[in-house]
């Protein structure tokens, strides 16, 4: 159905699709390319085959997604909400410039040390964090209006104090 609509298409929910392949996310990306938002959550995709005009990409809960994919996420320039929560990312080496919204709940292979790369994330808006092992508060970047900080054990007391400096911070949620 998605096919037929193909150009017309900008949003596609394709969340909990078991029967998701290589061949057919091609076909997307072939007969779809005005997408905006795709949600591909909960699936069980390997490669990362999309669209490249893409502003949303919902992944979340992709446990057979590689990890080596995530790099190709750097040259989605249009790319503004990404949703990477109980993925197999390890590490933040190069997001794509144009991100405003990540959401890394419960991305179990992020080190403290990949958190502290967040302050290259330069136009990041809202940070989801949740149930992760962010150790310091040093780096997010000063652009933060959101940050979800429940369930992150490994975030020492003192380092809420830093949130002080986080001038335009408007919503906090910690537990």
């Amino acid at each position: 159905l998605a096919l037929q609509c193909g150009k017309d298409l900008t949003k596609l929910d394709l969340s909990g699709l078991q029967k998701l392949d290589n061949e057919k996310l091609n076909t997307l990306k072939e007969k779809c390319p005005n997408l905006q938002s795709l949600n591909l959550s909960n699936t069980t995709i390997t490669t990362l085959i999309l669209p490249e005009g893409l502003k949303e990409l919902y992944l979340s809960n992709c446990p057979n997604l590689r990890a080596q994919e995530f790099a190709k996420l750097a040259s989605f320039d249009k790319l503004e909400k990404l949703a990477l929560s109980e993925t197999n990312i390890e590490t933040l080496d190069s997001p794509p410039k144009s991100l405003i919204e990540l959401d890394l709940r419960q991305c179990k292979s992020l080190t403290a040390q990949e958190f502290a790369k967040l302050s290259s994330f330069s136009k990041l808006e809202k940070l989801v964090v949740t149930e992760t092992y962010i150790a310091t508060l040093d780096s997010p970047t000063q652009s933060l209006k959101e940050l979800d900080l429940r369930g992150c054990t490994s975030l020492p007391a003192q380092e809420f104090a830093k949130l002080a400096s986080f001038s335009k911070l408007e919503k906090l949620a910690v537990s």
